[in-house]
């Protein structure tokens, strides 16, 4: 059986179809899905990390600014009116570098690098007379921050404090220091970097300053050398505590980081697809042979039986229906066997009748017919032959019932004629 010739036949072909319907085209449908509900639950997560990395980072960076101002408001005092200024600077907190006390405006008592101060304004005069701190941003390549502390009410005195600036953000920088995260950057309101992750070469400030940032936090996406760039970022809300404008933490991440866990799973993708279409296929195969092999057998037998060939029969060992098809085949052609032997052996027998009035020929005819007709002898049939005087009780009298002489009468000893009824009550 060529199963070349199987696989090109209508039915082979919807079976095929079937199988990758009901086996591929799933298995290839849900690897698709899943690709791409695991690479979208990754972008979400990430999107998610992102945005609590930024939270925490501004925490940080509020927790140290109120860290190096309860310290200045306790300890400050203190330490910059003491006699030995020098005690006084190695007292100092590792985010304070240096102190300075003022009253009215005037410089009374330093202690460490805390000059030049940074000029006031009004609105920034009236903050500290009423008790409340400020915090100012000096301009220059390097970020200056001071913390300006009020004294007692009424006394005009500000103790101030030039604080690290890389202590303020050092610890957030710290904890997006990780390998996914590709840049993070601390900015003033006007998006003016104080420190980035990445100095050198970073555009995430240029990024930010192109697009509108609406509320306290939110995402963006751009790209860089073709690659493409997820950031969070959120603003430092420090209006209330120290009059001074949002700073803005933002932090970015590649979207190849992001899929890497699914990279592997992207790679095995066509080798898993590979895999799982040759092996339909290879069950196709066993399939389609199994089921166009009867049908290949049942095929060959109506042509045969088509081509006048009655004793074609079907071999077809399977319990299924195909084996109650090839059964109920090999009866049908039997008794199309039958029937047109039936035919044959009658039309011989007429044939001889016909043709020859010798008694013998025609019973040997006859005799030849039942014997291809008599597939399951039970009965014998025997012919007496006898003189019209013997089978005068069985036939009558020579005198015909309307009176008249026997026409059979004449006939010459060794040659007699039986009638349709006496043949009858022989058998």
């Amino acid at each position: 059986m060529d199963r070349r010739r199987l696989f090109r036949t209508r039915v082979a072909g919807r079976i095929l179809a079937l199988f990758f319907v009901g086996a591929v085209v799933p298995v290839v449908v849900l690897q698709i899905l899943s690709f791409r509900a695991v690479s979208n639950l990754l972008e979400e997560q990430t999107e998610d990390r992102l945005v609590q990395l930024a939270d925490a980072s501004v925490q940080i960076v509020l927790e140290r600014l109120g860290s190096s101002a309860s310290w200045v408001a306790s300890a400050g005092g203190l330490l910059v009116t003491a006699d030995d200024t020098s005690e006084g600077v190695q007292r100092m907190g590792h985010s304070i570098a240096g102190l300075a006390l003022t009253v009215s405006g005037e410089v009374q008592a330093e202690a460490g690098d805390a000059t030049p101060l940074p000029t006031l304004t009004a609105e920034e005069e009236e903050r500290l007379s009423s008790g409340r701190s400020v915090l100012k941003q000096g301009d220059g390549p390097e970020p200056r921050l001071h913390l300006a502390i009020p004294g007692d009410p009424g006394s005009g005195e500000v103790l101030w404090a030039r604080l690290h600036a890389d202590s303020v953000w050092a610890s957030a920088m710290v904890l997006g220091a990780g390998p996914r995260v590709a840049e993070m950057c601390v900015l003033d309101a006007e998006l003016r970097p104080f420190a980035c992750k990445t100095p050198s070469g970073s555009d995430l400030p240029e990024r930010l300053q192109a697009t509108e940032l609406d509320g306290l936090e939110g995402l963006i996406r751009f790209e860089r050398d073709g690659q493409a760039y997820l950031a969070a970022w959120k603003r430092v809300y420090l209006r209330s505590a120290y009059g001074v404008p949002e700073w803005i933490v933002a932090v970015a991440e590649s979207e190849e980081s992001v899929h890497a866990p699914v990279a592997t799973f992207a790679y095995n993708l066509p080798l898993a697809l590979a895999v799982g279409v040759g092996l339909v296929l290879l069950l196709a195969n066993f399939l389609v042979a199994r089921t166009m092999g009867p049908l290949e057998k049942l095929t060959e037998g109506t042509r045969r039986i088509a081509g006048h060939d009655l004793q074609a029969r079907v071999d077809v060992a399977s319990d299924d229906e195909f084996g109650e098809l090839a059964e109920s085949f090999n009866t049908m052609a039997r008794r199309l066997s039958l029937q047109f032997d039936q035919i044959e052996a009658a039309h011989a027998i007429d044939r001889a009748v016909i043709e020859d009035n010798d008694a013998r020929g025609a019973m040997a005819a006859l005799m030849s017919g039942l014997a291809r007709l008599a597939t399951d002898v039970r009965s014998v049939v025997v012919f007496v032959e006898t003189t019209l005087e013997d089978a005068a009780g069985l036939y009558g009298s020579g005198t015909d019932a309307r009176g008249g002489s026997d026409p059979r009468e004449g006939v010459p000893p060794g040659r007699r004629e039986v009638s349709p009824q006496g043949l009858r009550a022989l058998q």
